[in-house]
């Protein structure tokens, strides 16, 4: 049995339009607009004939934020999003190759950089994690305490083990705290 094949059409519905209603539909190929004249230069209103204007004055926004600060957040953006300690190591370098400093009150930003190989950048992290934590309570205890822990077991450096150690007993939650 032959395949039937549908006919193309090559015109457009058929559909009636008010020009009246609708004004002329431009873009049709049907359609051939009626040539008309522009206005002369002395028939216009002496607003709109091209008078020489006044410059304006724009004030810029204060609010608005510039090219660098928005660079800065989507750093610390990736930042805050990477898994695992390569994404988390190169986030870092590149927001700190960028010549931006970490928030020094933000606890997500330095529990990820625990992650970070270099064990200079996890000291540092740790002392900051420190400072933050005498002022509120920890956020997230169950990722801090992992990635303590894997720190006391598996650090290279003494002083990294042991600012490690120190901290994890001291983040420990209350009773009250570890319910909610």
């Amino acid at each position: 049995m032959a395949k039937r094949t549908r006919r193309v059409r090559h015109e457009p519905p058929k559909v009636w339009h008010n020009p009246d209603v609708l004004g002329d539909r431009r873009g049709s190929k049907g359609t051939k607009k009626a040539a008309t004249p522009a206005p002369a230069r002395e028939d216009l209103p002496p607003s709109s004939r091209g008078a020489p204007r006044s410059g304006r004055i724009v004030a810029v926004q204060r609010d608005a934020p510039d090219d660098r600060a928005m660079e800065r957040d989507r750093l610390l953006g990736k930042l805050r999003l990477a898994e695992g300690r390569s994404a988390v190591t190169r986030a870092a370098d590149e927001l700190f190759k960028a010549g931006f400093e970490l928030p020094a009150d933000d606890q997500h930003v330095h529990l990820q950089l625990l992650e970070h190989s270099d064990e200079a950048r996890v000291r540092s992290a740790l002392a900051q994690l420190r400072v933050i934590l005498e002022e509120e309570p920890v956020k997230r205890f169950a990722v801090l305490d992992s990635r303590l822990r894997r720190l006391e077991e598996f650090a290279e450096d003494a002083e990294v083990r042991a600012a490690a150690t120190e901290l994890r007993r001291r983040a420990k939650p209350a009773p009250e705290q570890r319910r909610a």
